[in-house]
């Protein structure tokens, strides 16, 4: 219990300093050369294509999940059919 109320105050410091360092931020006036900026486009497209690495998987594993509870109320005499048969 006093771990978790630890944690929460840490917590509540960090957002706290987050706040105030955007809060107190100024321009820049920075300049990004085209090598940067292809970083940063690699970066979006790099975790965009993640992203929809993840929801694929967990999209597989969900229907896997269906699937199997739904072959578990069939007949087990039947062959498999599909891609699995040999």
């Amino acid at each position: 219990m006093n771990a978790n109320r630890s944690t929460n105050s840490i917590a509540r410091w960090q957002f706290a300093i987050l706040v105030a360092a955007l809060l107190g931020a100024r321009d820049a006036h920075a300049y990004l050369d085209p090598t940067t900026g292809s970083m940063i486009l690699q970066g979006i497209v790099g975790g965009a294509m993640a992203g929809l690495f993840v929801v694929r998987r967990q999209w597989a594993q969900l229907k896997g999940w269906f699937s199997r509870r739904r072959a578990a109320g069939t007949d087990s005499s039947q062959a498999p059919s599909g891609r699995d048969a040999d």
